[in-house]
């Protein structure tokens, strides 16, 4: 038994670091909007958690970006089908939280309906689903106004 606490507390320590798999495929994507605070496409797990958000903030402008699923520093991507999209981390933030300029060619990559990922250094939440066309066209199209 001795033997064997090493070997678990290894393994306990591995399984503490690893993020939990990303949400299965009757996941979903919704649209929220506000006329204040700018809109957001939410990924949402089965039971209805939000695992995944995407927004174009209005005060600052940006593009900011959120995951309950990694946690921990090092650069961080959105990566839309082949677009990348680098941002810088958020510090005191329940999980990972990040934001950068508004990229022009976000809602293009979004409507091209590629996989979506984030990823914090060699860790990474997805790929999930793209977003069906009508939820990204009105994502791109409340982004428009706000963001320039």
């Amino acid at each position: 038994m001795r033997a064997a606490a090493p070997l678990l507390a290894i393994a306990l320590c591995a399984c503490a670091t690893v993020p939990p798999e990303p949400p299965d495929e009757a996941a979903r994507w919704t649209m929220q909007a506000s006329a204040t605070a700018g809109a957001a496409l939410v990924h949402a797990d089965a039971e209805g958690r939000e695992v995944l958000r995407i927004a174009c903030r209005r005060n600052p402008q940006d593009l900011f970006v959120a995951s309950a699923w990694l946690r921990g520093a090092g650069p961080v991507r959105l990566t839309i089908g082949e677009e990348n999209f680098p941002l810088t981390a958020l510090p005191d933030a329940v999980g990972l939280s990040a934001a950068a300029p508004w990229p022009d060619r976000l809602p293009a990559a979004l409507m091209a309906g590629g996989p979506v990922t984030v990823s914090l250094g060699r860790r990474a939440d997805g790929p999930h689903g793209a977003p069906d066309a009508r939820t990204a066209a009105a994502f791109a199209i409340a982004c428009r106004g706000p963001v320039g």
